[in-house]
C-alpha cells in the first residue's frame, strides 16, 4: 500500500501541475484570442447588417419587385401592340385621310415637315416602302390633285379677256 500511496501522490502532483498549466494556458488564450474573436464577430455583424434589414422587409420588397417587373413587361407589351396596331390602321386608312393643312390650302407644308424629320428613325414594320416614304408619296399625289391645270395666262389676263 505504500507503493500505491507514493504512486498516487506522484500522479496527483503531476496531474495537478498539468491542470494548473492547462488553466494558465486557457487564461492566456482567453486574454489574447477572445478580443480578436469579439472583433471578428462585430465586423461580421456590421457586414451582414444590410442583409438583416432586407430580411426584415423581405415581403414588401418581393411585392414591389414583382410589381415593377410585371408593370415593365405589360407596359412594353402594350406599347408594342398599340404601335403595331396604329401603324397598320394608318396604312389601311391612309388613303382617305385628309390633313388639316390640305383643307386650308397649306401647300406642301406636310411634305416639308416630313422631309425635315426624314432622318428620324421609323417604327413601321419592315417592308418594301417605309411609312415616311408612303406619306411623302401621298402628299405628292394630293399636291397634283389639288392644283388646277396650268394655263398660259395669269389671273389678271384672264379677267381682261373675259
Amino acid at each position: 500500500m505504500t507503493w500505491s500511496s507514493v504512486l498516487t501522490t506522484i500522479f496527483n502532483g503531476t496531474l495537478y501541475a498539468l491542470a494548473c498549466l492547462a488553466g494558465w494556458g486557457y487564461g492566456l488564450l482567453r486574454v489574447l484570442v477572445w478580443p480578436l474573436l469579439h472583433l471578428a464577430h462585430a465586423v461580421l455583424l456590421t457586414i451582414l447588417l444590410p442583409l438583416r434589414l432586407l430580411a426584415k422587409f423581405e415581403a414588401i420588397l418581393s411585392f414591389f419587385g414583382t410589381a415593377v417587373l410585371t408593370g415593365a413587361i405589360l407596359g412594353l407589351a402594350i406599347y408594342l401592340i398599340t404601335t403595331g396596331t396604329v401603324d397598320t390602321l394608318h396604312r389601311w386608312f391612309g388613303s382617305i385621310w385628309k390633313p388639316a393643312s390640305r383643307r386650308r390650302g397649306g401647300g406642301s407644308q406636310g411634305r416639308r415637315l416630313l422631309e425635315a424629320v426624314k432622318g428620324a428613325p421609323s417604327f413601321s414594320p419592315s417592308d418594301s416602302i417605309s411609312s415616311d416614304e408612303y406619306c411623302m408619296e401621298w402628299y405628292d399625289r394630293q399636291d397634283r390633285q389639288d392644283q388646277p391645270p396650268q394655263t398660259d395666262g395669269t389671273i389678271v389676263e384672264e379677267e381682261e379677256s373675259s
